[in-house]
């Protein structure tokens, strides 16, 4: 006797929960009771569908033929699991005999799960304010055999102001595996004015049971094209011990900041901006704001003579005179701070021809025992045990009555500075 399939192929949705597959003898009718086996079987057809996940497995299942039938039908159970998969995954239907009398003409049957179930989903969106128009559009993950809707919608929820900054907009969809994931078009409104980022919501919703979303709402945001601004929030950086402290204040929508300390490379920034004065001797403090539209906004701070002066001053006789021996001018000065390291500064020395009335010559260099400085033949020596410093300058005199004037340009470590004017010296000199 032959005994076959029915049909070749098997295909049953999800949803169903089961498949009835039937056994049949071609062309005869039985004149006695035959018994086959049924079982299951992973497919060589992809993607396979997953014994225990996707279906229940059979194995040797006693299936009777009775006398004077042509046909008898086994169930498989079929599993929903609410996942978006592929369109369709497949198993086996092995069918085998172990009666002598019985020929199995056919004895595989392919079977395929369909799926209904779809997941819509969003990501996150940004766009530039001088963009026209944000185009958000979905993912789709899996492909079900039914048409999937869903709406898309816009919500006010954030910073951005519905028809201010972003013209509201909502659309329906039917979306049939295959084609394009649907796109909802957000006008965006650009403005003039200097503004942090601002944020709306993308939303989905549906009321079709086969249709997941996941997730279901995003953030969009819309990046401002103006120049970004940023500025210090207190004229003198704060020097406590031996680290500076300065607070910016940021205004505009900023990607980040970078610190840059006199020339040197630039640093990873952080708001409040500290920099320790042991390690590095400042001089100008550089942020740079990095705009997300637009070229970034540098702001510079010269914190050696915008903010911060040593005070130095003369203490030879009480009188703000230099001393005057030959072409020689020599002047004495003392640091403020607590330790005898403070008068270790550098200066600029600019020599002012007081009956012209402009500055000749100038020249910077470190007060040290050890430091000169080449154009004056200066030097500037530091008596540890009392902090005063002594600086002489000589070899550019030609008579006349003439300016010396001191700039204290860096604070050295650890040192309290006080804001004060350039200590200025006159002096006659006779050649």
């Amino acid at each position: 006797v032959n005994v076959a399939w029915e049909e070749s192929v098997y295909t049953v949705r999800e949803d169903v929960l089961s498949l009835t597959a039937c056994v049949v003898v071609p062309s005869d009718i039985l004149c006695r009771d035959i018994e086959v086996f049924v079982s299951t079987a992973d497919s060589t057809m992809s993607p396979q569908a997953t014994s225990g996940e996707d279906y229940q497995s059979l194995s040797l299942r006693s299936l009777i033929l009775p006398a004077g039938s042509s046909s008898a039908c086994v169930t498989v159970t079929v599993v929903d699991d609410n996942d978006a998969e592929s369109a369709g995954e497949f198993f086996d239907l092995v069918l085998s005999s172990s009666d002598s009398g019985v020929i199995i003409s056919s004895s595989l049957a392919l079977t395929e799960l369909q799926n209904e179930d779809v997941e819509i989903g969003l990501t996150l969106h940004t766009i530039c304010e001088n963009l026209p128009i944000l185009t958000a559009c979905v993912t789709v993950t899996g492909e079900s055999v039914e048409v999937a809707s869903f709406n898309f919608f816009t919500i006010s929820t954030g910073s951005a102001t519905a028809e201010t900054d972003y013209q509201s907009n909502s659309s329906s969809f039917n979306f049939v595996a295959g084609d394009d994931p649907p796109c909802l078009n957000v006008e965006i409104v650009d403005d003039l004015e200097r503004e942090s980022c601002e944020t709306f919501l993308l939303q989905l919703s549906t009321s079709d049971p086969n249709v997941i979303l996941s997730p279901a709402s995003a953030t969009a945001t819309i990046y401002d094209d103006e120049d970004p601004s940023i500025q210090f929030t207190n004229d003198t950086p704060d020097i406590t011990g031996k680290i500076l402290t300065s607070q910016l204040m940021e205004d505009g929508c900023i990607a980040g900041f970078e610190c840059q300390v006199d020339n040197g490379d630039p640093l990873s920034c952080t708001n409040p901006f500290i920099t320790d004065l042991n390690t590095t001797r400042v001089r100008t403090l550089s942020i740079t704001a990095n705009g997300f539209c637009q070229n970034n906004h540098a702001l510079s701070r010269d914190v050696r003579s915008d903010n911060v002066r040593c005070h130095v001053h003369q203490i030879n006789g009480g009188e703000e005179e230099a001393t005057v021996v030959g072409n020689s001018a020599t002047v004495m000065f003392e640091g403020t701070g607590p330790s005898a390291d403070n008068v270790a500064t550098d200066f600029r020395i600019l020599v002012e021809n007081a009956v012209l009335g402009v500055f000749e010559v100038q020249e910077e260099f470190p007060c040290s025992n050890t430091a000169a400085a080449s154009i004056f033949n200066a030097t500037c020596t530091v008596d540890a045990a009392t902090s005063h410093g002594t600086l002489t300058v000589s070899g550019f005199f030609s008579g006349g009555r003439w300016g010396l004037m001191l700039q204290p340009l860096q604070p050295p470590s650890g040192l309290q500075c006080i804001r004060r004017a350039p200590r200025r010296f006159e002096f006659d000199i006779t050649v």
